[in-house]
């Protein structure tokens, strides 16, 4: 990662888990989000990381949230059709993500803060949930 590079790499495992969304509006689900994440990196995302990768995802107007909705923006759909024709294997659509996310040609906005969701839904006891229900679904 160049220091110029906005986005992390937790932010472009946010950003894969994000491909269940497309250019409709649809309810947040934070247990297929872990699920996708967990299936991408064999690990379960933090507050944090969620909480970071939405408020960057937003900022540069990839995705749009609304209450409990999401949305992905037509940049982030190009994005989506690039990582899933590159012929990457699973493990490697996160890296290939990121520098699609972080290239000069990808032409993003810097989206006022006052338009960001603040993700009420994003709780420490809604994640506990969504994992919860994840684990007893795997078990």
């Amino acid at each position: 990662m160049n220091e110029k590079d906005y986005f992390e790499y937790s932010d472009g495992w946010v950003f894969i888990a994000l491909f269940q969304y497309n250019s409709e509006w649809k309810k947040i689900d934070l247990t297929n989000m872990i699920a996708q994440g967990d299936m991408l990196n064999h690990a379960i995302f933090t507050l944090e990381e969620l909480s970071r990768g939405f408020r960057k995802l937003q900022t540069k107007e990839l995705i749009k949230i609304n209450g409990d909705q999401m949305i992905l923006s037509e940049v982030a759909l190009e994005i989506k059709k690039s990582v899933l024709n590159s012929g990457v294997g699973l493990f490697s659509m996160v890296e290939y993500a990121l520098k699609r996310l972080n290239s000069k040609k990808v032409i993003t906005k810097n989206l006022e803060l006052n338009l960001i969701s603040t993700c009420e839904f994003l709780t420490e006891s809604n994640l506990s949930k969504a994992y919860q229900k994840y684990t007893n679904k795997n078990s």
